[in-house]
């Protein structure tokens, strides 16, 4: 919250909110530099959490049927058209598709402790505007309203916000692409004052998208800010020393265990601590009493809620779906990826534990208000009021603040005539990933190469060699006679920083081609993805050797850190949230990066004594990645961290994907295909797969 208190009015433009909510979308304007003059929120939950979080906003408390245009202006202290925006976000579950859609509209339904018709709000929302006349407005809803039978009430809508004297569009964004990570797909209203000449623009979406665990890093045992969550502690007992200094790691603070269970004739569900009695259990009473444990991160540390599934008829539906999956029967039970952005959070999904809605991706339990603050973009700090089931439903009904600062930022742009500058969300790991690749390509300066694709990888590592003043050569392989989009690119790339360009021609000579598939093999190289990927990098090391180059840096294959063994995996659940372990493992060898294609790659290299260095299989590497899990570093995910660290590689004309050399691209398996065609495929193989077994029982004979 410190941070959009700070930024709060910076833009010198002003906002009146309606339909105010518990303030997501006010948070996102100030974020983007706006100052709210005043609110208004029928809902007596939601108002209280506005004003918790807004104490200088007044707040009109009315039915937005009651309030006239000048009710607000009075309030904000300001003359018809004397201000910059009017937000609002009707209430749209009539349209949701969530919900019933066209059978409840014009009917009186249940809207949080109101019931309201509410698919004519809209309308409202109309009236103000054309009364109070802002320089624009911009307007939320529901993806439902541009789907279906629903889209003749878009029109409609689009229609009266023109008649109130605006040029109005309108886009569905995703806030997934906007530095929220969830899935939230919300129609945006935006509209300026006719008399201003002005066309409404919209965001542009990030070149990524924010996972669970980049949100919760804790999830996995991982970190929260510069730190590791190590140890856990219950609310009553006292912590270890607090260190001044040093990595030594945050305790998160956890409630007490309790037991949950049904008793009495109504299956009433009833929590207790462990350590205190439960009431009398009477022979007369005709249910019996279950009682369960719950883990301590089975209640929301907040308001003591058991989060637990247990109980209810969604836990063994849950238990069955693997992550990222949806359940059949109860279809709104998500148990989403954690290296995914989060599913949508709808308001109803926190009612209680039994509900059907996004759970823990991997814990038998609803996710924590905590936990859900960060998944919808909220501050940690962010103060909500009410019962668990009202908190989640104030978060799970509001504009993710991040989304509407990016939206607020481009109408404060228009608004001041200015050239949009594109906001920067930037991976929390790229000033580390761009100091530790700086610092691992210092030396040695001269005659060094690079093998360069069209990928992050290789690109992010030429961008470093020229951080450090080194002017290297670069190398690119190809079939003979094939340019490819990938060789193509490398080219390019050194031609835009007029450095050396080596071409590494792969023979399409049969005869040639076979002697050295052979010396691969006889090497120890095995399997047809190393065999093949290998013979072109000792042919570029071949090039390299005869143009009198020292060293060349070589990017990955597999991903930074594609840990093979998995005794290693298994040892640490999979994470390599711990430095010392992990760094242990790499040096007992029971986990390395591409074990025998790195391993025989660097012995060529040695024998032609060029020294051959990959900067990502450094072990200083683990510690950047702290908190990463085995999973998400097989994910372009991986890639995010290097793309924010170099962004200076976009303007080199690289093609904007994760992938590293294309084999396909180079057609290089096209010509391993030819040696079928030879006597060396003394089996008759149709495959090369069962000519490269041959080879290799030969070698091991």
């Amino acid at each position: 919250m410190a941070e959009i208190a700070k930024a709060r009015g910076s833009n010198g433009l002003t906002v009146i909110s309606t339909f105010s909510g518990c303030g997501g979308g006010c948070l996102g304007l100030e974020w983007a530099g706006f100052e709210i003059l005043a609110a208004c929120e029928f809902v007596d939950a939601a108002r209280e959490t506005y004003a918790a979080n807004h104490p200088g906003v007044p707040i009109d408390s009315r039915d937005i049927r009651e309030i006239a245009p000048s009710d607000l202006l009075t309030l904000a202290g300001v003359e018809r058209g004397g201000f910059d925006l009017l937000e609002g976000s009707p209430p749209c579950s009539a349209f949701s598709t969530a919900g019933n859609r066209s059978r409840d509209w014009g009917e009186s339904k249940t809207y949080s402790a109101t019931k309201q018709v509410t698919d004519d709000l809209f309308y409202e929302f109309a009236r103000l505007l054309e009364g109070m006349q802002p320089r624009a407005f911009v307007a939320e809803n529901v993806s439902g309203l541009v789907k279906g039978v629903a889209k003749g009430y878009f029109k409609r809508i689009l229609a009266r916000l023109g008649d109130a004297g605006y040029v109005v569009e309108a886009r569905l964004l995703d806030a997934q692409w906007l530095g929220v990570p969830q899935s939230r797909q919300r129609l945006i209203f935006v509209g300026f004052r006719n008399d201003l000449g002005k066309t409404p623009t919209f965001p542009d979406p990030l070149g990524y998208r924010y996972s669970i665990c980049d949100a919760l890093p804790w999830l996995d045992g991982g970190v929260k800010g510069d730190v590791r969550w190590k140890e856990r502690h219950y609310e009553d007992e006292p912590v270890g020393t607090i260190q001044q200094h040093g990595r030594g790691g945050h305790s998160r603070l956890l409630a007490k265990p309790k037991v949950t269970g049904r008793t009495g004739p109504h299956f009433k569900r009833e929590s207790h601590p462990l350590d205190e009695p439960i009431g009398t259990l009477l022979a007369s009473d005709p249910a019996h009493t279950r009682w369960e444990v719950d883990g301590p991160g089975d209640v929301d540390p907040e308001t003591g809620q058991s989060l637990a599934l247990e109980g209810y008829a969604i836990a063994p539906a849950y238990d069955k779906l693997r992550e990222g999956q949806t359940d059949d029967r109860y279809f709104n039970l998500v148990k989403p990826d954690r290296n995914a952005p989060s599913p949508t959070i709808t308001q109803s999904g926190g009612s209680s534990p039994g509900t059907a809605g996004v759970a823990h991706p991997y814990e038998r339990r609803k996710f924590s208000l905590g936990e859900l603050r960060r998944l919808s973009g909220f501050p940690d700090d962010f103060v909500l009021t009410g019962t668990y089931a009202e908190r989640w439903e104030r978060i799970g009904r509001a504009v993710p603040p991040p989304m509407m600062r990016a939206v607020g930022v481009e109408i404060a742009a228009t608004l001041k005539g200015e050239t949009r500058a594109p906001i920067v969300v930037r991976h929390p790991k790229a000033d580390a990933y761009r100091d530790l690749l700086v610092e691992l390509t210092a030396a040695p300066r001269r005659d060094v190469g690079v093998m360069l694709s069209h990928g992050i990888d290789s690109n992010a590592i030429l961008a470093a060699l020229l951080a450090n003043g080194v002017t290297p050569t670069c190398l690119s392989f190809r079939v003979e006679g094939v340019e490819s989009k990938d060789w193509a690119a490398a080219r390019r790339i050194a031609e835009h920083h007029s450095l050396p360009f080596l071409d590494v021609e792969i023979t399409t000579d049969l005869d040639a081609l076979a002697e050295q598939v052979r010396e691969v093999i006889q090497r120890g190289v095995r399997g047809k993805a190393r065999i093949e990927c290998s013979l072109p990098v000792w042919r570029a090391l071949d090039v390299a050797k005869r143009e009198g180059l020292r060293s060349v840096y070589l990017g990955t294959d597999r991903g930074q850190w594609a840990l093979r063994r998995k005794e290693a995996i298994d040892a640490h659940d999979g994470r390599l949230d711990d430095v010392e372990f992990m760094a242990a493992q790499f040096v007992e060898r029971r986990a390395r990066p591409n074990p025998s294609q790195w391993l025989t790659n660097k012995a060529y290299a040695d024998d032609l004594k060029i020294g051959l260095t990959c900067p990502y299989f450094d072990v200083r590497f683990i510690d950047v990645l702290d908190g990463e899990t085995w999973r998400s570093l097989n994910t372009p995910r991986q890639k995010m961290p290097l793309r924010d660290a170099f962004p200076e590689c976009d303007s080199w004309g690289t093609a904007k994907t994760a992938t590293p050399f294309q084999l396909g691209d180079s057609q290089i398996s096209t010509n391993y295909a030819r040696l079928l065609t030879t006597a060396m495929n003394t089996g008759g193989w149709k495959s090369v797969v069962g000519l490269y077994n041959d080879l290799i029982r030969q070698a091991e004979a």
